[in-house]
């Protein structure tokens, strides 16, 4: 059956997704990978649906894309930074950081490998050595904005200084949410990620709203509740160790309310509940 041809500004607009680090979902990055498969050649686009697949929690298939040889220039340098943030989203460190290094070998100041290296650090539960990495990027490039959030990121779990979950709720309720830097969304989006694993695992179902930083999720017992999952995204922000502690808390906290039958306060375990009614429980 012949495909009807895909058209240019829904390209464009799927591209700009990709680089703004937004997940895609199974018939986006199909179109993505028609755009590879009528292109074979074209390094562009393969890069391209690599960074697709990984926004979308599958990295796996990002290095299966990139198993060649062959790339020179400005694509070789793009190939190894992919593939870190491949390896990376595996938590396979050490291999990420040998991709930076094969780019920093050659160009040992290179702005995106460092980037990429300080973000790195800042996963592994080293923010003192992404704050150093990033002031060596602004040095040379002050008015880098992405290494800005990622510096700021770094200080912030340098210093302590996270914001505590009920200042969170409390600016919550004052009026409308800041918008998320691109740092905080890829943050979320694999907390989001662990939470649906760990929820799925348990056997319950469940949906999670993003824009309202909710969970609401079919206890066996206890039936539908609505709870808040900034607090535990918050507190799991800044490491794969962190967010999977967060995300490990917020389920026993669940077990417990959905065994013991009671409402904990906010200062027993950090399990915020809120009003569950059929007008706000979303629909499967």
């Amino acid at each position: 059956m012949r495909q009807i041809p895909i058209q240019p500004v829904l390209l464009d607009s799927l591209v700009t997704r990709v680089e703004e680090g937004d997940a895609l979902n199974e018939e986006e990055l199909a179109l993505i990978g028609r755009q590879v498969e009528a292109r074979p050649d074209s390094l562009d686009w393969r890069l391209c649906f690599a960074h697709a697949l990984i926004n979308s929690d599958l990295p796996q298939k990002a290095l299966e894309l990139l198993r060649f040889e062959g790339a020179e220039g400005m694509h070789e340098i793009l190939l190894h930074i992919v593939r870190a943030r491949a390896y990376g989203a595996m938590e396979r460190y050490g291999e990420a950081e040998e991709e930076l290094k094969k780019i920093l070998r050659i160009y040992p100041g290179h702005a995106d490998a460092l980037r990429a290296l300080a973000l790195l650090r800042l996963r592994e539960g080293a923010p003192a050595e992404a704050v150093r990495l990033c002031e060596d990027v602004l040095t040379t490039d002050p008015l880098d904005d992405a290494t800005k959030q990622i510096l700021a990121a770094a200080r912030e779990a340098v210093e302590g200084t996270q914001l505590p979950p009920e200042a969170g709720a409390a600016d919550s309720d004052a009026g409308a949410p800041a918008p998320m830097s691109r740092i905080e969304r890829l943050s979320l989006g694999r907390f989001v990620q662990k939470l649906r694993e760990a929820l799925t695992a348990c056997g319950w179902k469940h949906q999670i709203s993003v824009r309202g930083l909710e969970l609401f999720v079919d206890l066996p017992v206890r039936g539908m509740v609505r709870v808040s999952i900034e607090p535990f995204w918050r507190e799991g922000r800044g490491t794969d160790a962190a967010r999977a502690a967060s995300v490990k808390r917020l389920v026993d906290e669940l077990t417990r309310l959905d065994r013991e039958g009671l409402m904990p306060s906010q200062n027993d375990g950090g399990l915020l509940i809120l009003p569950c009614t059929p007008h706000n429980v979303p629909r499967a």
